[in-house]
């Protein structure tokens, strides 16, 4: 694919093919994605290969996170160079002919149509398969109409210099998008294709299967996804994560493909297919996301539908008026040309998709999945920033800091602790990870422990987890939450003036804590205070942000002295910190603030399961994959691929930025079109300046719009920030 008209004539033959559910087309990355069924009565793959084929369009199957055998070609096309390096001969031996001799000699006028003819070879062939095979008109056509009446009306140098321009950009255009599209290709196969097993036999990669135990030493590539069974080294993840520092492995970890050994040894074994490990599915993802239009690429596709069709009819229109009206009609004839020169809407069709997968290709390379160009418009316009505090502002890894016990163990049958503990197990909440390890002391040493069977576990949003728990045959009613569960249910959990008073003098106690309840049977008997800690580059986060302009605001279901705690810390302001917020609340307040009257762009950024109706509903979802929940993922606009924030902000520089490339370039494209028409209309542009007008936006066009791929926004995400050192004393709590 390479223009507009190819990329409306995929759209034509398979949108209303039975059996086709969607049709993305990436016209930089010459690529498209099918999703269909493959059930031979609807729309195999043969059968899709097949149409698009008889349409000269060189279509072929390339598997997903396959090798891409076009970006395997040289950038120049040495037949296409050795065409434009015999025409600029024949042409400059015309000019010096011309010159020596008279103006329309029989050498001057050999040497420049020898000169034409040779270099409208490949535009005679392009423009023969546009109109017979797929029926449509591409600036092949035009440039072959052109250049024929430029040799009717006896112009042999015009007619001999178009043609040679047009070839010598052509060949221009095609070194650049070349380069481009191997800028943006992020694929696996820069891999090797065998891996090294432990025992050193060596197999092909696409021959592992789950089970392989492979050996990987200092320089390797870590080929398949697994978990390490055998000794440490150095890893490098910045081609998954864009994080510069290099993470010590041992045995037990996991390690990813696509990751790089700086030393040490490691033998994996695989647990994951090869067809969907890591490194294939992420370069997959990039893939399918460059797919996406936006806004703006929506609005240029209808100009650039209009706008062919329009300049071809006003042109003839033109012609013919102007040559009955005035009987001038070599002048009328020779502006027509001209005009169809620039009926040409390439330098406008490309204007939008290059910076947008370039942008995206460069956010992928850091560790921020952006999916599709429409985020990358809607993140450019971006004044408003809502943070969820556990696990995105902070670490989300708690530790339990004390324990209030308001029933003596004594007078208890059961330990409060273990029957939250076996709550816990079944949530992924970042609490649950905490109570499990003050019970068994540390999680790694569960082993092959049992914990009792509970029935009918429940989620309650924004408060907690309840169920019943089996102590010694008798199930209890057991629930583990924050202070909402003394008021849930009716209130039914009952305080003395005793009680209420150790809760409070608890609480003070542990300011920056939160406070876990657990209750049995609607009766109070443990409380602990679990803390977890300020992510180191939060505060730098926050103050790129504010740089920036953006309104920042923490969303969280803590309570006031926790959340105002964490603000304080990282520089949001006070009024800034929205506490005790439910789901249903966080969502209230997203669409308050996009809404009619404050009319806000709002990014939320989140990791958890409560954060999934905000992202969704925000004007962009921000998910924190490291360690963020697979819906909080699947709900997000962008994935970080790591926990450094500090990504955020430069993502939304490199967004803005692109944004700002596509507005120049829709405005240069469409403006300097408009111009030359103008100036085509009352005589003043000679056909080789139309030549050079049409060739030279989409140069100028294609040239800025990798501007994202030269950027160096993210240089300040890579630097590792020291963490912020507070030494707290606490006493215990005495009970």
């Amino acid at each position: 694919m390479c223009c507009i008209q190819e990329v409306t004539l995929i759209h034509k033959l398979l949108d209303d093919l039975k059996g086709v559910e969607e049709v993305g087309i990436n016209l930089i990355g010459r690529s498209a994605v099918i999703k269909h069924c493959s059930v031979g009565c609807c729309a195999p793959s043969v059968k899709i290969l097949s149409i698009l084929q008889e349409q000269r369009l060189g279509a072929s199957i390339q598997e997903a996170g396959a090798e891409d055998e076009e970006a395997q070609e040289e950038l120049l096309d040495r037949r296409k160079l050795f065409i434009v390096g015999l025409a600029c001969v024949f042409f400059f031996a015309g000019v010096a002919a011309q010159t020596l001799t008279t103006p329309f000699s029989r050498v001057t006028m050999a040497l420049f149509v020898t000169g034409t003819a040779i270099s409208v070879l490949p535009i005679l062939k392009a423009a023969l398969i546009s109109t017979f095979v797929r029926h449509t008109i591409d600036i092949h056509l035009l440039v072959l109409l052109s250049v024929a009446g430029a040799l009717a009306l006896g112009e042999y140098l015009d007619a001999c210099l178009v043609a040679f321009l047009f070839c010598g950009a052509d060949l221009i255009e095609q070194v650049m998008i070349g380069y481009v599209r191997r800028k943006i290709k992020m694929n696996s196969g820069t891999m090797a294709k065998k891996a090294f097993l432990s025992n050193g036999k060596a197999v092909l990669v696409d021959d592992l299967v789950i089970g392989d135990v492979i050996a990987v030493r200092a320089g390797d590539m870590i080929l398949a996804d697994g978990v390490i069974i055998k000794g440490e080294g150095t890893v490098d993840e910045s081609s998954l994560t864009g994080e510069a520092m290099p993470v010590k492995k041992k045995k037990t970890d996991r390690a990813t493909s696509g990751s790089l050994m700086q030393d040490g040894y490691l033998e994996i074994e695989i647990d994951t297919d090869i067809g969907e490990s890591t490194i294939k599915k992420l370069a997959q993802a990039v893939e399918d996301v460059q797919t996406d239009k936006g806004e703006y690429s929506n609005m240029v596709d209808k100009v650039a539908l209009y706008y062919t069709p329009g300049v071809i009819l006003f042109a003839a229109l033109f012609i013919v008026i102007g040559g009955v009206v005035t009987n001038d009609w070599r002048e009328y004839v020779h502006i027509g040309i001209v005009l169809l020169v620039l009926a040409c809407p390439c330098s406008i069709v490309v204007a939008t998709p290059i910076p947008s997968v370039c942008a995206i290709a460069v956010a992928a390379r850091h560790g921020a999945l952006i999916k599709g160009s429409s985020v990358i418009e809607r993140l450019g316009r971006i004044d408003t920033i809502a943070v969820d505090k556990t696990g995105t502002i902070t670490t989300g890894f708690f530790k339990v800091q004390d324990r209030l016990i308001l029933t003596p163990t004594e007078e208890l049958e059961y330990d409060p602790l273990e029957l939250a503990a076996a709550l816990e197990e079944k949530s992924s909440h970042p609490l649950a990870h905490a109570i499990l390890s003050e019970f068994f002391g540390c999680i790694a040493e569960m082993g092959g422990a049992s914990l009792p069977e509970v029935k009918n576990m429940r989620i309650q949003e924004g408060v907690g987890i309840s169920g019943w728990v089996d102590v010694d045959g008798e199930f209890l009613f057991v629930e583990v939450g924050n202070e909402r569960l003394l008021s849930a249910n009716g209130g039914k959990i009952k305080l003395n003036h005793d009680q209420q008073r150790l809760i409070d003098a608890f609480s003070s106690h542990h300011p920056s804590a939160s406070l876990i309840m657990i209750v049995v049977e609607d009766k109070l008997d443990l409380i602990l205070a679990l803390a977890d800690s300020v992510r180191p580059e939060s505060h730098g986060f926050v103050a790129s942000l504010t740089r920036m302009g953006m309104n920042v605001t923490m969303l969280t279901g803590d309570g006031d002295n926790v959340a105002k705690q964490v603000v304080k810390e990282i520089g949001i302001y006070p009024e800034n910190c929205l506490t005790r917020l439910l789901p249903a609340d966080k969502l209230k307040w997203i669409l308050d603030t996009q809404g009619s009257i404050k009319k806000r762009n709002v990014l939320m950024l989140g990791d958890g399961i409560n954060d999934t109706t905000a992202l969704a509903a925000s004007s962009v979802g921000v998910a924190m994959g490291a360690n963020g929940s697979a819906m909080a993922i699947s709900a997000g606009d962008v994935v970080l691929m790591s926990n450094n924030l500090k990504k955020l902000p430069a993502t939304l520089l490199l967004c803005q930025l692109s944004r700002y490339v596509i507005i120049f370039n829709i405005s240069f494209s469409i403006g300097i079109k408009v111009i030359a028409v103008i100036l085509a209309i009352l005589g003043y542009l000679q056909l080789y300046m139309a030549i050079l007008v049409d060739t030279g936006s989409l140069i100028v066009v294609i040239f800025v719009g990798m501007i994202p791929l030269v950027t160096n926004v993210y240089a300040s995400s890579e630097i590792q920030e020291e963490p912020i050192r507070i030494d707290i004393q606490e006493e215990p709590m005495k009970k």
